[in-house]
């Protein structure tokens, strides 16, 4: 109880100090924050009309941990390919002045205004990109400020509409691709203590109106908090906290034996928006490496959507992350975990609070220790 309303009173101030988002600045790293990550997805298609989706994300928590996820969907064979990996801090930049990235064979370079270089490779697939953002910036939550669950917030902006072209190298074969990508960049002393995963879905309508969805969830599965920021062709943008979701279906991952919902009824009511969101290929689940710290499975791919708008038909595409569902029996569960997913909450509040209390130079020594007992929570 006493180490509980600790925690209140330590986060309660974050919400009231958020400052405004100031780009390209902000597009660097915050080295006082202690998660953040920067995130790319793309809709491709190559020059015989061969349709790709791909997912590049670069993780940095605390002052050490930097690891990234890569992804390609090839739709036409229904073939997905991923890379989860951990990177020394040798092999890793991030600037402080400007969205510019290197882990290893994973690059971002800017090129001049909001034009940048997004080169990425693993066993599987080479992409070697050029996009630029065509529209402001989404500031998500209205002004670039987002509850995370319980009283954990984070700074989040998008660019939702980049001009994309480049190469893809896949299938031993090397393509000259062109689409639309999408960037989001999140940051901030948030934990997710509070929720156990998320819905996520990235919407771009043909009417040129893009919507940045979230809905979290608790460990029992019910919505705890949403969130949907909707930028239009002017590039003005409005927020809603009301979303609705309904899964069309489900599917059992072969791989950790998770239950994903496998399609969505996604409802804006207050928009006047509902959208059917089917995934291109049923199977776009990455999961995750038992031996290291990056934990997490996670489904997450490239989707077609059929929206009413106002009673009005609208077609479009989505990416679609989702996490934080269960295994499908013991058994299964049994394969995939260990006494040491459990988590004590107790101890998991008081690191919290510690973290939280501990000066800017002294954070570093409760960051990892927190971040492994999280890692034990999101396994189970």
């Amino acid at each position: 109880m006493g180490a509980s309303l600790l925690l209140v009173i330590v986060w309660i101030p974050l919400a009231q100090a958020a400052a405004p988002i100031s780009l390209p600045g902000d597009g660097g790293v915050h080295p006082d924050k202690l998660a953040e990550w920067w995130y790319y997805n793309g809709r491709l298609a190559d020059e015989q009309g061969g349709e790709y989706g791909y997912e590049l994300v670069f993780f940095r928590v605390g002052p050490v941990l930097r690891f990234a996820h890569f992804a390609v969907t090839d739709v036409g064979s229904q073939r997905f390919v991923y890379s989860r990996a951990f990177f020394p801090l040798a092999e890793c930049m991030i600037s402080e002045q400007e969205m510019a990235l290197e882990y290893g064979d994973l690059q971002v370079t800017p090129l001049g205004g909001e034009r940048y270089s997004v080169k990425a490779r693993n066993s599987d697939a080479d992409l070697d990109l050029v996009i630029e953002n065509r529209k402001e910036p989404l500031l998500v939550g209205g002004g670039g400020f987002v509850r995370m669950g319980g009283n954990e917030y984070s700074y989040y902006y998008s660019f939702t509409h980049m001009d994309t072209r480049g190469t893809l190298h896949l299938n031993d074969k090397e393509l000259s691709v062109a689409g639309i990508s999408w960037f989001d960049h999140q940051w901030g002393d948030f934990f997710n203590t509070a929720i156990w995963g998320w819905d996520w879905f990235a919407v771009s309508l043909e009417n040129g109106t893009e919507y940045n969805i979230s809905s979290y969830h608790g460990a029992n599965g019910k919505q705890s908090n949403a969130v949907a920021s909707i930028i239009y062709p002017d590039g003005s943008q409005e927020t809603t906290e009301r979303v609705d979701l309904q899964p069309l279906g489900y599917w059992t991952s072969p791989h950790t034996g998770r239950v994903y919902p496998s399609g969505y009824l996604v409802s804006l009511p207050e928009k006047h928006a509902v959208f059917k969101v089917v995934p291109r290929m049923v199977d776009q689940e990455m999961a995750a490496d038992r031996g290291s710290m990056d934990w997490i499975d996670n489904w997450e791919g490239i989707c077609s959507v059929d929206a009413t708008i106002d009673g009005q038909a609208v077609k479009g595409t989505a990416y679609n992350e989702i996490t934080g569902y269960p295994k499908a029996d013991a058994a299964t569960a049994a394969s995939y975990s260990s006494d040491n997913d459990r988590i004590n909450s107790s101890t998991l509040t008081i690191s919290v609070a510690l973290y939280a209390l501990a000066p800017a130079n002294a954070k570093p020594l409760f960051s990892l220790p927190f971040w492994a007992l999280i890692s034990a929570k999101k396994m189970q």
